[in-house]
């Protein structure tokens, strides 16, 4: 996990400029990554997390984008992993530098998560998430992405493994930010 996370980085900036002169249009791919680190602490307990949400989305039309979403979260213990499929609606501007977004979507993963964390539980969990945000077009192909993503998570479990709950529906808030890299496939 820990090689992954330049060899992404490294990819993302090195490979953009094959997608040079990109223009959204139907088949346009994106590439989105917003790695960050959260340390949480509990008591006299603490743990770091490194948590690296990957979006790769495919355009059906200028507007509308159908964009697989991955969270891994990874610990000295264990590895977290959810995967969304989201329905995105991109806004076009007068000027195209910016495009404001809505997003909905399901997700399937074998951790809880919770504090923005997928935490690994040995269990199948399903979810749904809404969201709103931009891209801030540096170039036709590189933009920074900011957004605000709502979830809600549903787990059922014979096992208690979160305040000793074994049913437990967790909703969250969270803030991303990171750069999406758009390429034609024509």
């Amino acid at each position: 996990m820990r090689r992954f996370v330049p060899f992404l980085a490294f990819a993302i900036v090195f490979l953009s400029p094959l997608a040079a002169g990109a223009v959204i249009q139907p088949g346009t791919i994106e590439l989105s990554l917003s790695p960050s680190i959260e340390i949480v602490s509990i008591e006299d307990e603490s743990e770091t997390y490194i948590m690296l949400p990957v979006r790769l989305g495919v355009f059906a039309t200028r507007a509308f984008e159908i964009e697989g979403d991955m969270n891994l979260t990874s610990t000295d213990n264990s590895t977290g992993m959810w995967l969304f499929l989201n329905a995105v609606y991109n806004f076009e501007t007068s000027d195209g530098k910016v495009r404001p977004f809505l997003l909905v979507g399901l997700g399937l993963g074998n951790a809880a998560r919770i504090l923005g964390l997928a935490l690994d539980t040995d269990e199948s969990v399903l979810g749904f998430d809404l969201g709103a945000g931009a891209k801030f077009h540096f170039t036709d192909r590189v933009a920074f992405r900011a957004e605000y993503r709502y979830d809600n998570v549903s787990y059922d479990s014979e096992d208690s493994f979160f305040f000793g709950a074994d049913e437990l529906t967790v909703e969250g808030h969270r803030f991303l930010f990171g750069f999406s890299v758009l390429f034609n496939t024509e």
